[in-house]
């Protein structure tokens, strides 16, 4: 069982209220989280196949950033 990673959010980022995404290595979005308190965010893997995903942060329909995650067992 893996645990949900933490992605952290610098006050100017969490001001902006950017929806997070994450999507598996074909693209397919599986889930999206919203920034709601403070910049600290679990996102939470464990139901996921072990492999990479990306997180894609976006504001106002522009991607602030992407980043890979490689989940293990």
């Amino acid at each position: 069982m893996s645990t949900p990673f933490t992605l952290q959010l610098t006050p100017e980022t969490y001001n902006l209220k950017p929806e997070i995404q994450v999507f598996d290595i074909y693209g397919q979005l599986l889930q999206t989280v919203e920034t709601r308190h403070g910049t600290s965010l679990q996102i939470d893997l464990s139901h996921y196949a072990t492999g990479i995903y990306f997180v894609r942060m976006v504001n106002g329909g522009k991607v602030m950033a992407v980043r890979k995650v490689v989940k293990g067992r």
